[in-house]
């Protein structure tokens, strides 16, 4: 493209930029265009109605006598992220790009490999965990720019090629570099770390970090403190330079690390200009000083001290010095510096502090003393513990060394004062050295040096500086920056390059730049001003005025290349109005420095006489930080030790080699760039300085590096992407499927010169300018688009309008004409319907006069039968009434008759009765009186006691022949026992003589039945004649107590009674055992095969509980069954024992040949187990292993056949068959059991489920887990609390209850989370990236998009509904209990809502109207899922999403929108909602969001910003509990699988009453319930 196209590019309309000195730039909008011949005059009208007028010819613009004013971007581009895809890449739009960005709170902007950021100046919720591990393993540029992509991207790096890295971080003074640093470290240590100690991801908390990385932390606070201070500039700004390499192994995790520091300001120590402060360890510790410390070393104020007062400022706001201290102490013992040694430290700073107010008196002919009693140098030497003679010698005195004698001489007032200050200086370097090599043996033990793989280095450097005034520490900072430059240079070019190669362009030159190497040559050259500083260093009577004349001799030589009048500018000049100064021009800018104290800042040295009294102190750290060689960890060691026999080297030449050693490091790494811009001088949060913003871009080469680039191709588009974009601008007849021919099709009708761009192999490569010429294109392209579909449109409009109003009029004669012939109609309907009316009117008439007679002829005759009825029912109520109440009151009075004759009668009877009564009363008393009447009755009670004597042996020989009788048929009873169980041997043989075996059993059960009768009837006689015997002895007892007669013949009896009673309890205890023995062994076979054992076992009612009345019912009758054993039969129990017995008997239906045998299928049924063998098996440790083995071990969980609808009971059989077990345990009370049983099931099923490898696995278990939980829960509910003896049963349960709820808590979870792993992989492409809708895809721009090209999604929405229906129907398969599956569903919906708002919120290629109508409607896609499966789809993360999905669709375009967002965004806080809008992606025929509603919303979020986060917290399950409510269990399943070995289990099933058991049923048959 010739110059005439860039001329044509300024048309009316057309916004450029133009300088200002306060703004930098301003835009202005040509508003005309004129010629004058072949001149053209453009009128530009700046935003502030300010007139700018260009005067410009063709030939002018083609030989660049003429420059035209930069054009403006395009709207689209303004705030883009990267600013290399800017159209028009130049000063004002760099700088009006990164001010744009910055009035929308996004501090970091990428300027291709390097980052610029700027400081806000306020805390930003930019660096929580949640972005910490949003970044993590993502690509650059996938997510918006920040420095942890920076960190990310140098990590990956390392990982992929094993090549160390290093992160450059420049910037002036308060531009925010420390901090920058600091988070990269954090990032490093934080997202990086072995899985043993990492949090799951999600996780809102802080990670726990391992010895190594807290000790990496600790090294900030330690080195702020000690090398940090308070600027003009900057609140916290590093004094020092620092360079930390972080050491990764070969499995690239952190294992150590190794600090470098480069030119400590010593000078701060001693001064500090007005309003900054000396370093922040000493006012931490004058604040922070226990009393104690105070006393000790006596510290006060800091304005008591010299080295402290001199800025007059001692406080930052903001910062409190006493947490600031706490956190340097921690950091300290974190690094391995203990307690001593600290003390030790702030002992050496205390006698620092001292040693500056040691005042020197004197004059300049008498020289200079110190006085012995002054406090201030007092104190020093104390605490420092020095020779105080020889110290006090040496402050006021200096000795010269000849070849033949010392000379020594005093020094005056000043020059005491600055070997003071010297000394100051020296300790303080010495001790920041000590620091330094503590940390790195700390982190950088020889055992994590042999670990170590590779690094990751972060340099935390200064910046360019010019002040009004510099000295020697601005020229060694602007040196390092030279060399930094020129290495980025390198790299910048390098990449350049290899992009150029990699693309295959053809022809094209690598065009040359300005390079800075010969202001690196007059800086360390042989003959450069470090040489020449060096050289006047060791000179006796060097000072700074004979330096600066040797630079004016030797640097500013004619026949030198920089003082030549052409070629390159000369980067030595002297000023025009200085003999003391020199400029060297950098590239950035020239800077002026003063030559004073050049000197004596590069010497950097003591006397020798101090530095040996000194290393002479008794003070023991003090000698070990003097002679502690703490430079040989840094390279300046090398540079101090060239060989033994050089001098002494200065501060000059070590920093040289320092970094050219820093530069080797940095050229052997792969380099990452960060620029610190400072926004303004004063330090105001979100205020823009442009001037001050632009000299900072060009000093950190910035624009040098964009001015470069633009000479190449720095325009490049993806070669798809820019089909899509300017397809419109080839000819329809000569578009092709190729993209790249289609690419050089759209190029060769725009673009005729070829030497404009290049077409590589995957993208577009343009000059400067003329991407913004191809939008030029496209607009007007699209204005006659748009031009010729309006006039169409037009044209369409009014056709169609003619033709409405010609249909219109047809169709309204036609409503004309048919009016006139309804009325027509209407007359003569009018007319034929008047007749009509009148015939119907009167026969209407006249039958309703017809009806209203005969309606009141039968209302007449209805009132006059009702009147004569109740006239007549009235009369027969009346007579009714008199005979009831004759009838009541004849019986009232005859009643009352009777009563009166039957008291008199009784009070007759009573009259009589106590007359009869009195006389034997009166009687008995004489006989009382008597005493031979009393011992007559005393005799006949003794006769008495000694007949019921004589019975009683006589009733103790019938026991004993009682109790031999009863053990002959106990032996008859174990014979028939024996007999029993040898047929039931031989089981094969009786089955086959059937019918004679069933004969001879029936006989023997007959002999059986007839004893057990005889047995029962003697039992009754004796029950009877004891029951008598008992009331003759109740008799007896009643009279002696009357009596009072003791005597020991009264005492025997009662003895023997107790013991008859005791006798008569044991025989009734054995003949009950006797009767269960035989009651509970059946034996033998029905003859009926369809029959089942005990058939009318339903109906019976056994002693034993029935356990569907629950625990609480089975307790009681347990507890009841036990007291009835074991109390003594009273005098009401022994009458009843037989019936009792009987009654039993007879309840179990007796032993019928129909109860005798029973067969299932041809096998043999379990046997009916008693409840001492049902104790036995329950105390068993075999019924355990039996449990464990067969349900839970080796079990088979059954795979889903969705085709056929398993029974619940075929599910979850494990957890009802292991309920019944400890249920049964439980009303055996069995504590111990009931506790080894459950906790061996619950480690067991945690074994089954500890990998979460299967789904199936996982909602089995989950389902029975919950089931056994339900099921012990629910016996516990029904249980009765109150009984002494369960407690601890109780407790054993309760524990179990609680054991179970955390393996359901644990399953829910681990399921959870397995199910998050594999289902977050769907979210981004399922939900946000697939485009189901047709005409509303969106065009990516991201990263990713540009390297691989536009690639649709291979995952659907329909994947993310296929794994939500797999996953509801495996969890009903297994009878997962719905409230689990829709908190399961829900967990999975807040993931969504997390993933996709976090990826949204970080990515601006999702931040589109489109790409939010594709998210709503695949959001609409669930929510119709949740709805057919009955599940609540409103989370609080879903709804947030769902917010900022419609935000994207919200209109904004006026100041009134923002409130609409506000009212409609409700749970999205401003800071999220300003994220969001700053990253928006403004599609086709979009406007872009103006600056306007930008700033507003800043200001709305600008007073939260602080405490809001702009990702949400990832749902982290280690924090949840699971709350669930068991539900009621009203049966137990008792199904057991036919193929499963559990014979103890079965027996205890069969043994309980009221079942048939569905194990041993046929196929099909019903299962029965407990």
């Amino acid at each position: 493209m010739a110059g005439t196209h860039v001329l044509d590019l300024y048309v009316k309309g057309t916004r450029a930029w133009f300088p200002d000195d306060e703004k930098g730039w301003v835009r202005a909008s040509l508003t005309s265009r004129t010629s004058q011949g072949p001149k053209a005059i453009l009128q530009f009208e700046t935003e502030d109605s300010e007139t700018m007028t260009v005067e410009a010819t063709y030939e002018d613009v083609d030989s660049k006598k003429v420059s035209l004013p930069p054009l403006c971007n395009p709207p689209i581009l303004e705030g883009i992220d990267d600013l290399t895809h800017l159209s028009h890449l130049h000063e004002p739009a760099v700088l009006h790009n990164i001010r744009t960005r910055y009035a929308q709170h996004n501090i970091y902007t990428y300027s291709g490999i390097v980052l610029i950021a700027v400081n806000p100046f306020q805390r930003v919720s930019l660096y929580s965990q949640d972005i910490i591990e949003a970044y993590s393993g993502k690509s650059r540029g996938e997510l918006e720019p920040h420095l942890f992509a920076i960190a990310e991207d140098a990590f990956q790096g390392m990982l992929r090629e094993g090549r160390d890295q290093t992160i450059i971080v420049s910037g002036e003074s308060g531009a925010g570099k420390t901090v920058s640093a600091k988070y990269i470290m954090r990032y490093l240590a934080s997202v990086h770390q072995t899985p043993a100690i990492t949090k799951p991801k999600g996780s809102s908390s802080q990670p726990e970090l391992s010895k190594v990385e807290e000790q990496i932390l600790a090294t900030n606070p330690i080195l702020e403190s000690f090398g940090n201070a308070k600027t003009t500039r900057n609140d916290n700004s590093s004094r020092f330079g620092k360079y930390i390499e972080i050491k990764f192994s070969h499995e690239f995790k952190i294992v150590g690390a190794r600090i470098r520091t480069y030119l400590l300001e010593r000078s701060r120590l001693i001064y500090q200009p007005p309003t900054e402060r000396n370093y922040h360890i000493f006012y931490q510790l004058c604040e922070a000083a226990s009393p104690a410390e105070r006393a000790e070393l006596g510290i006060t104020n800091y304005a008591d001290f010299h080295y402290l007062n001199q800025g007059g400022e001692g406080v930052i706001s903001g910062v409190d010095d006493t947490e600031e201290f706490e956190a340097t102490i921690n950091a300290l013992t974190t690094v391995g510096i203990d307690a001593n040694q600290q003390k030790a430290i702030f002992r050496l700073l205390a006698g620092l502090l001292h040693l500056g107010n040691v005042e020197f008196g004197g004059t300049d002919r008498s020289g200079a003393y110190v006085n012995e009693q002054d406090p201030a140098y007092q104190k020093a030497v104390q605490l420092l513990q020095l020779d105080s003679a020889q110290f006090q010698k040496w402050l006021i005195k200096k000795q010269i060394v000849t070849r033949t004698e010392k000379i020594v001489s005093s020094l005056n007032r000043q020059q005491s004062m600055l070997v003071r200050d010297s000394v100051a200086k020296f300790i303080y370097a010495h001790l920041f050295d000590w620091l330094v090599a503590a940390i790195n043996q700390s982190l950088c033990t020889p055992e994590m040096l042999t670990e170590a793989r590779c690094f990751i280095g972060v340099l935390d450097i200064y910046g360019f500086e010019h002040f009004e005034k510099n000295s020697f520490e601005q020229f060694c900072i602007n040196y390092a920056n030279e060399k930094l430059q020129q290495e980025f240079n390198k790299h910048v070019f390098k990449l350049e390059q290899e992009e150029y190669a990699r693309e295959q362009i053809a022809n094209w030159t690598f065009i040359d730049y300005s390079d800075n190497q010969p202001c690196i040559d007059l800086i360390e050259g042989k003959l450069g001003v470090l040489a020449l500083l060096d050289e006047e260093s060791r000179l006796p009577n060097g000072s700074d005025s004979s330096l600066i004349n040797k630079l004016y001799k030797q640097l500013s030589l004619p026949d030198r290349p920089s003082a030549k009048t052409t070629g390159p500018p000369p980067v030595f000049t002297k000023p025009r109005f200085s003999n003391s100064a020199f400029t060297v021009h950098h590239y950035a800018h020239g800077v002026t420095y003063e030559s004073e104290g050049f000197l004596e800042k590069n010497k950097d040295t003591v006397p020798e006489e101090l530095s040996d009294v000194l290393r002479a102190s008794k003070f023991s750290f003090l000698c070990d930080v003097l002679n502690h060689q703490s430079r040989s960890e840094d390279t300046s060691a090398d540079a101090r030790r060239v060989s033994p026999t050089s001098p002494t080297p200065t501060l000059g030449s070590v920093f040289k080699a320092s970094l050219i050693n820093l530069m080797d490091t940095i050229g052997s790494t792969e380099s990452h760039y960060i620029r610190c811009i400072k926004p303004n001088e004063s330090k105001v949060a979100w205020a823009f300085d442009p001037q001050m913003v632009l000299s900072q871009l060009r000093a950190c080469g910035v624009l040098e590096t964009i001015r470069i680039s633009c000479s190449g191709y720095p325009s490049r588009r993806m070669i798809p992407e820019f089909d899509e974009r300017y397809y419109i601008l080839a000819k329809d007849s000569t578009r092709t499927a190729d993209p790249r021919d289609l690419a050089q099709q759209i190029l060769a009708a725009t673009m005729p010169e070829s030497d404009k761009y290049q077409i590589g192999l995957t993208k577009v490569f343009f000059r400067a300018g003329q991407l913004a010429f191809l939008e030029k294109l496209r607009t007007e392209r699209l204005n006659h688009c748009a031009t010729l579909i309006q006039k169409n449109a037009r044209r369409m409009i009014q056709r169609k309008k003619y033709l409405r109003t010609r249909a219109a009029l047809i169709q309204l004669q036609a409503m004309v004409r048919r009016r006139i012939a309804q009325q027509q109609v209407t007359a003569l309907r009018r007319n034929r319907a008047a007749l009509q009316i009148q015939t119907w009117w009167r026969a209407q008439h006249h039958r309703r006069l017809y009806v209203n007679r005969r309606k009141s002829c039968i209302t007449i005759q209805r009132y006059s039968r009702g009147y004569l009825t109740r006239q007549w029912f009235q009369d027969l109520r009346t007579r009714t009434a008199a005979v009831t109440m004759q009838k009541y009151c004849r019986a009232f009075l005859a009643r009352r008759v009777y009563q009166r004759e039957l008291q008199l009668v009784v009070m007759m009877q009573s009259c009589i009765r106590r007359r009869t009564a009195r006389k034997e009363l009166k009687t008995l008393r004489i006989e009382a009186r008597s005493i031979n009447r009393i011992k007559e009755a005393s005799m006949n009670l003794e006769n008495k006691v000694m007949e019921l004597t004589r019975q009683l042996a006589t009733e103790k020989e019938e026991h004993r022949l009682l109790k031999k009788k009863y053990a002959d048929m106990e032996n008859r009873s174990t014979s028939y026992y024996d007999k029993w169980r040898g047929l039931e041997a031989q089981m094969a043989t009786i089955i086959a003589q059937k019918e004679q075996t069933l004969a001879e059993r029936t006989k023997e059960l007959g002999k059986i039945k007839e004893d057990y009768e005889a047995l029962t009837q003697q039992l009754e006689k004796l029950a009877e004649e004891f029951q008598l015997k008992e009331d003759e002895i109740e008799e007896v007892r009643g009279k002696l107590a009357k009596a009072q007669v003791s005597s020991t013949e009264h005492k025997n009896s009662q003895t023997m009674i107790l013991n008859l009673q005791e006798e008569i309890a044991n025989l009734k205890l054995q003949l009950a055992s006797v009767s269960n023995q035989h009651l509970h062994h059946p034996s033998g076979v029905s003859n009926t095969s369809d029959n089942t054992l005990f058939s009318n076992q339903r109906d019976r009612k056994m002693s034993q509980p029935d356990f569907a009345s629950g625990p609480r019912s089975a307790a009681n009758n347990r507890a009841s069954g036990q007291k009835w054993k074991r109390a003594t039969i009273g005098a009401t129990q022994g009458s009843d024992l037989a019936n009792m017995l009987k009654l039993q008997f007879d309840a179990n239906g007796g032993m019928d040949e129909s109860d005798t045998y029973s067969t299932m299928n041809g096998s043999a049924e379990y046997p009916f187990l008693g409840p001492e063998e049902i104790e036995r098996i329950l105390d068993s440790d075999e019924l355990i292993n039996e449990i464990l083995d067969e349900l839970i071990h080796t079990l088979v969980v059954p795979i889903p056949n969705f085709q056929y609808e398993f029974p619940a009971l075929e599910l979850v059989y494990p957890a009802h068959l292991i309920g019944f077990c400890a249920i049964q345990m439980f009303k055996y009370n069995m504590s111990s059991r009931i506790q080894k049983l459950m906790m061996s099931v619950i480690a067991t099923i945690q074994k089954q489920t500890v990998s979460f490898d299967s789904d199936f696995d996982c909602a089995f278990w989950l389902s029975n887990v919950f089931e056994l939980l339900s099921i012990i829960k629910t016996t516990m509910s029904e249980h009765d609390t109150n009984m002494y003896e369960f407690v601890e049963s109780e407790r054993a349960m309760g524990e179990s209850m609680q054991y179970l709820e955390s393996l359901l808590s644990d399953i829910y979870f681990g399921w959870v989370k397995e199910l998050q792993k594999r289902f977050i992989k769907l979210i981004i492409p399922g939900v946000v990236e697939s485009e189901a809708l047709p005409g509303f895809r969106s065009n990516d721009s991201n990263f990713l998009s540009k390297i691989i090209g536009p690639k649709e999604s291979s995952v659907k929405i329909e994947h993310v509904l296929n794994f939500f229906n797999n996953v509801w129907k495996i969890m009903q398969f297994y009878c997962v209990d719905p409230a689990i599956m829709k908190q399961i569903i829900s967990e999975l919906l807040s993931t969504i809502g997390v993933t996709a708002f976090n990826h949204i919120i970080m990515r601006k290629n999702f931040c589109s109207w489109k790409r939010g109508m594709q998210i709503q409607y695949n959001l609409t896609r669930l929510e119709e899922w949740c709805k057919a499966h009955d599940v609540s789809d409103s989370t609080r993360h879903s709804e947030m999403l769902l917010q900022a999905v419609k935000l994207l669709q919200l209109q904004k375009s006026t100041l009134a929108d923002i409130n609409v967002m506000f009212d409609v965004c409700d749970l999205l806080n401003p800071a999220q909602i300003k994220k969001l809008l700053s990253i928006y992606s403004i599609s086709d025929y979009e406007n872009p969001i103006s600056q306007d509603i930008l700033a507003e919303i800043a200001r709305r979020s600008a007073s939260s910003e602080r405490i809001d986060s702009l990702l949400l917290d990832s749902n982290d399950l280690n924090e949840q509990v699971l709350y669930l409510t068991a539900r009621k269990v009203p049966l137990i399943e008792k199904y057991i699988p036919p193929k499963l070995n559990l014979a103890r289990v079965r027996s205890l099933v069969q043994s309980h009453p009221g079942v048939i058991h569905a194990a041993i049923m046929p196929a099909g048959a019903p299962v029965q319930h407990i």
